[in-house]
């Protein structure tokens, strides 16, 4: 029986070690959104009890190096899946067939191929809870520009239509191959996020976190949004 579970225990290591291995950020991925942030714009109520859904709003940057988020969440997290993925090559060195990693498939012609593949990709992600937001909002001890960051979860996805050019070279005693991928297609961003806050807050007053009035779930409301543009991507790797 012990011999069974410790098989399991490390049955599970292996396959929570290849997870973590898919979603390793690929070094080099370049990615440029049009637009590169949206606005979420998120409401409150004016001392009239009128609603005004633009009083307040959240830039959220897609450029993972400007991304709020990034301590919780890698908006190109299925990209790196992708890429990590398809990190190696096997080629027929009789035809020349090769394949990079388990379906982009070519041929070589002399030491050149280009070809083309698609990547369509959903990312599922999750920052918070609502409850956890209001505990944020609540507590003192968070900076105020960690409490204006409204967003819970959900779903990130890239359609893009990509194309590949790849060289082979002899190196030492073997062959290896530089893989130039260029891509062009769109992003769709698809949030749960906090929409209003509050009930008679005057947003010129609050500038710290001890001006943040304390906030009940009554006082909170909860939606979703769907924003998006478009994205090019360049990523170049060596293949052995």
């Amino acid at each position: 029986m012990k011999r069974f579970l410790l098989a399991i225990s490390i049955q599970l290591s292996v396959f929570s070690f290849l997870m973590a291995a898919d979603m390793m950020p690929i070094e080099g991925l370049e990615l440029d959104y049009t637009p590169d942030s949206v606005l979420l714009y998120t409401g409150s109520y004016d001392l009239l009890d009128q609603y005004d859904d633009q009083l307040t709003g959240e830039l959220v940057y897609m450029d993972e190096k400007k991304n709020l988020y990034r301590n919780k969440v890698r908006w190109c997290t299925e990209l790196d899946r992708f890429f990590n993925r398809h990190d190696f090559i096997t080629v027929d060195s009789l035809s020349g067939n090769f394949t990079i990693g388990d379906d982009i498939a070519g041929k070589l012609v002399g030491d050149s191929a280009s070809g083309t593949f698609t990547i369509n990709t959903d990312y599922r992600f999750f920052i918070q809870t609502a409850q956890q937001w209001l505990d944020n909002w609540n507590n003192k001890k968070v900076k105020y520009y960690d409490k204006l960051l409204m967003l819970l979860n959900g779903s990130v996805k890239h359609q893009l239509t990509c194309q590949y050019v790849l060289k082979r070279k002899w190196v030492d005693d073997h062959y290896e191959y530089d893989i130039t991928y260029t891509g062009e297609g769109v992003w769709d961003l698809t949030p749960r996020y906090i929409t209003y806050v509050g009930k008679t807050i005057d947003w010129s007053a609050v500038v710290t976190e001890d001006d943040a009035p304390i906030l009940t779930m009554d006082d909170i409301g909860v939606g979703t949004a769907s924003v998006g543009g478009e994205v090019t991507l360049e990523y170049k790797t060596t293949l052995k």
